[in-house]
């Protein structure tokens, strides 16, 4: 799985006032740009290049649209990410290890039914039986990492509850009687400082 850069487009704050939108906001790729700027995968300067744009556009950018909001859904969205593909990882073992094991149990029936006094049929089957045990105790191991691979969110990080609070807080600046007593509200439930 890789970052939706959709949940961190819609993060970015929207312009004030009537001005010009800085190029980098109307960028398709803005979401990748805006990962590169906080994980710091690239350089302003490496980014203003690729864009085609001055050093200060991009720095100017940074500063008036990577909020607190915005650099908490991106690091969400990263951890994310690195979980989903850990998972995956895991997914694939647990495959080739079940793959094993039914071939395994496979050779040892075929084996069983043909090794009546045979020596080397037995020593065969020895083998297979410690190789089967091996197998078993990686499949073992396997559950339990499955079992213990869980992804925990906090409601605070999640990136459209933080739309969804930006939202708020912005129609409760033009309604500030409403104002007070919903922060009051928002503070009892442990969902602002």
């Amino acid at each position: 799985m890789s970052i939706d850069t959709d949940a961190i487009r819609r993060a970015l704050p929207k312009p004030a006032g009537q001005g010009r939108r800085p190029v980098l906001l109307m960028r398709p790729d803005v979401g990748e740009i805006v990962v590169d700027i906080v994980l710091e995968r690239r350089t302003l300067t490496d980014i203003a290049r690729r864009c085609g744009l001055d050093y200060t556009s991009v720095a100017r950018f940074r500063d008036a649209y990577i909020t607190e909001d915005v650099r908490r859904v991106v690091m969400v969205q990263d951890k994310l990410a690195a979980k989903a593909f850990e998972a995956e990882v895991l997914n694939e073992d647990r495959v080739e290890i079940d793959g094993d094991l039914r071939w395994v149990i496979q050779k040892l029936k075929a084996l069983l039914q043909d090794a009546e006094g045979d020596e080397d049929r037995i020593l065969q089957l020895g083998s297979l039986r410690e190789i089967r045990q091996s197998l078993l105790a990686l499949a073992e191991l396997q559950g339990k990492l499955n079992r213990e691979l869980t992804v925990h969110l906090n409601l605070n990080e999640s990136p459209q509850f933080l739309t969804l609070r930006t939202i708020i807080l912005r129609v409760l600046e033009r309604h500030p009687e409403a104002r007070a007593d919903f922060l009051d509200e928002m503070r009892v439930l442990k969902v602002l400082p």
